[in-house]
């Protein structure tokens, strides 16, 4: 595997900065906005990156969870091909009679746009990525790709079990990931990248979600106790950072851990708070659970999606308005204005740029813009249902709603 940044892992050789995850398959409440994902997801957490630019190699290692709700989305015209490109519909087949997505298939000739497919079955609903890889999973299984051969091997088999695989997470040499379960669950885990042996359970409740790495800890969120919590990567005690709280999305950077929740009845908002934060009890009230240096970043009564970060910027969905926000200054723009993606948009920022799915229902766009949002254009035209985006150094990766995983290069 290549030296570089992935996914929020940090080591001393790959200098990890970020790490995103996802919402899961059950929202976890009712938003305001129609949630098609996710890892997460719609939200995305998005893709890895340092805070200075693009850590290459497989720095921008994305943690995307898509737990779509492909039924709850309205069949619509899928976009229309400019004169002389591709045929677009190649990419958006449309449902079948149940009103499931159908997949897209790779014939002879390329797909528009430059598309790959890189996993074309097996219902993966969370992935990430490597420069190298790409690791995924559906219920009861994680899968390896190789990405120079193709090559896809399952390197753990839960299929006898009644438990469910929620996250993924990898530095340079593990992969993490999160079981929900009651039967002998695995909990919070790493095991071998090659899986060449047992995953061994680092600790945490019966129901963790959202995961990252950061150094030497892997963070969670703990959906039995209503807490974001830590974790040393060699096993250990449980450090609640954050009581009282349900992120919809869980991005790590910049040293904070920035998460989307419900904070009321009406409000949603966008959090931040430092990955050495204590909260002074689990469960001893308020919004925060105690914990001191909690920040509201923005908020609405109309959704909050995303977040990822790059270079010093946040970006995230506020209501129908993609929001790009200085950590520097403090100041939020919009980059894009009512941009009719669906739901809680997915959102990847690497290099210096920023990915995004807007428009056209069931089939939008993948548009590829600045980081100041200048030089807006479509990466990839009618992708169906885009719940998940991840890059690596070269490609963004593009989980959809037929349960594929394809790429394009960035």
């Amino acid at each position: 595997m290549s030296v570089g940044l992935v996914l929020g892992q940090r080591f001393q050789l790959w200098q990890p900065t970020l790490a995103c995850t996802m919402p899961p398959m059950q929202s976890r409440r009712a938003s305001a906005l129609s949630i098609l994902v996710t890892a997460t997801i719609v939200s995305a957490c998005s893709s890895q990156s340092s805070q200075n630019g693009d850590a290459s190699v497989a720095s921008d290692a994305v943690v995307a969870d898509v737990r779509s709700q492909a039924n709850d989305v309205p069949q619509s015209t899928r976009d229309a091909a400019t004169p002389g490109s591709p045929e677009v519909a190649t990419l958006c087949p449309g449902t079948d009679e149940y009103g499931h997505a159908r997949p897209i298939t790779a014939g002879p000739t390329s797909l528009p746009d430059g598309v790959e497919l890189v996993v074309a079955s097996g219902s993966p609903y969370v992935m990430v990525v490597t420069d190298n890889e790409v690791y995924w999973a559906t219920q009861r299984s994680i899968h390896r790709v190789n990405l120079a051969d193709g090559a896809d091997k399952v390197i753990l088999d839960r299929g006898s079990l009644d438990n469910t695989i929620e996250y993924l997470a990898v530095d340079a040499t593990n992969l993490y990931f999160t079981e929900v379960g009651l039967n002998n669950e695995y909990r919070v885990a790493k095991m071998a990248l090659d899986g060449s042996k047992a995953p061994v359970t680092l600790g945490g409740s019966n129901s963790p979600w959202e995961i990252a790495v950061e150094g030497d800890y892997v963070y969670y969120f703990d959906a039995q106790l209503n807490e974001i919590d830590r974790l040393p990567i060699a096993g250990g005690t449980v450090t609640t950072l954050a009581g009282n709280v349900k992120p919809d999305s869980f991005c790590l950077a910049n040293g904070h851990i920035y998460f989307t929740d419900q904070v009321t009845p009406t409000e949603d908002a966008l959090l931040s708070i430092a990955l050495d934060a204590v909260a002074s009890s689990a469960v001893d009230g308020g919004v925060d659970g105690g914990t001191s240096g909690l920040v509201k970043l923005a908020s609405n009564n109309a959704g909050i999606g995303g977040p990822s970060f790059d270079a010093g910027n946040l970006f995230y969905s506020d209501g129908s308005n993609l929001m790009r926000m200085s950590m520097q200054t403090g100041k939020a723009t919009a980059l894009q204005t009512q941009y009719s993606a669906i739901g809680s948009s997915p959102i990847a920022a690497a290099g210096g740029r920023v990915y995004w799915a807007s428009g056209n229902g069931d089939c939008p766009n993948i548009i590829r813009a600045n980081a100041d949002g200048s030089a807006q254009a479509v990466l990839a035209h009618s992708l169906q249902w885009p719940s998940a985006l991840a890059t690596n150094s070269t490609h963004l990766f593009i989980l959809t709603g037929s349960r594929q995983i394809l790429r394009v290069p960035r």
